[in-house]
């Protein structure tokens, strides 16, 4: 399957995990019945985002699956927009004035959405 049918729509940022610095956040990819997990972190004020998986097993069908994925760029602009967009939603990160993102007190509790 090729991806143009994957959008904003079918694809959900279901949960998060915040360790070392950085959020990682876990996006289900519903056409594809595939979950993918995509590292944010802010540095100088600057969103800086990638991929959380880079060990494949060439002998496993998922994992190729995923690093087919992962390889296609307007996939990761895609799953980049999603993951910033809900930390931004879920109060974990906001933006300030002009581009500038920073991160909310993390030891504020938040209510998901």
């Amino acid at each position: 399957m090729k991806y143009d049918k994957i959008n904003y729509s079918n694809v959900k940022a279901i949960k998060h995990e915040y360790k070392d610095g950085y959020y990682s956040v876990c996006c289900y990819v519903e056409l594809l019945d595939m979950y993918v997990w995509f590292d944010v972190e802010i540095v100088d004020n600057d969103v800086e985002c990638d991929w959380n998986k880079y060990i494949f097993f060439l002998d496993n069908n998922d994992d190729l699956k995923i690093r087919d994925f992962q390889e296609n760029i307007e996939m990761f602009e895609l799953i980049d927009s999603i993951s910033v967009d809900y930390l931004c939603n879920n109060g974990l990160i906001y933006q300030g004035d002009g581009d500038d993102y920073k991160w909310y007190d993390k030891n504020k509790e938040i209510e998901l959405v």
